[in-house]
């Protein structure tokens, strides 16, 4: 059985992981709490197209203007929001002026629509665009550390899992560590020389997910997939 040496050492299986499993992966993710050791995502095609035929081709932005996009009524739904009504919304997180800024940015990448009157829409059809969103907390012995960060995880997806060496996952499957651990709904995989193995599979708690963190999240693996669908 391997020994790590070093967190980073379990990096490339977990990531053959992922992949096998059909997701785009991305390392050292920042995420609003911290960094998660690696994000997989997949795609839904079908959705990536619909919004590349409305023309939205660039990624949407920092999560201040996602918050604002995903505040705003859909325009199928005939309702139209004013800035006043979307500073409301954000509770003085977000100025005026900020909040302003952002639609004009939202508006010029087609993602709202302005009936020049100074009310807007979300134009839409594709949120959410992701089939499956994953996250690893990686960790050699520092169960509880790596726990915690998966819990926050889950603020992003369910699929929150936790990495350790197989005889240290093994333990905590054995032990009353497990009971947190599926309290939490978070995975667990043991990691050895000859690969991973799932000892716990990740599971939804039904907890609300941060919309907007998870669409930011989303976004950022973009560029690589639409780019892939068009061709």
């Amino acid at each position: 059985m391997a020994k790590f040496l070093k967190e980073s050492e379990m990096t490339p299986a977990v990531t053959a992981w992922l992949r096998v499993q059909g997701l785009v992966v991305r390392r050292e993710f920042a995420l609003p709490w911290g960094i998660c050791d690696l994000v997989g995502a997949s795609l839904d095609r079908e959705r990536v197209k619909k919004r590349l035929e409305l023309r939205q081709r660039e990624a949407v932005g920092p999560i201040s203007r996602v918050g604002v996009l995903l505040s705003l009524p859909d325009v199928e739904t005939n309702e139209k929001a004013s800035v006043q009504e979307v500073v409301a919304k954000f509770g003085g997180l977000l100025s005026k002026e900020e909040i302003a800024a952002e639609l004009g940015v939202l508006t010029r990448k087609r993602f709202v629509r302005t009936d020049g009157g100074g009310l807007f829409q979300r134009v839409n059809g594709w949120i959410p665009l992701h089939k499956r969103l994953v996250a690893v907390e990686l960790k050699l012995e520092r169960v509880d550390d790596a726990l915690c960060q998966a819990r926050k995880n889950k603020e992003v997806t369910w699929e929150s899992y936790v990495g350790l060496p197989l005889r240290v996952a093994k333990r905590v499957l054995g032990g009353g560590k497990r009971l947190e651990f599926d309290a939490a709904g978070v995975g667990i995989l043991g990691i050895s020389g000859r690969g991973i193995e799932c000892l716990m599979d990740a599971r939804d708690t039904g907890a609300d997910s941060n919309g907007a963190v998870t669409m930011h999240c989303i976004e950022r693996f973009w560029r690589d997939t639409s780019q892939a669908v068009k061709h």
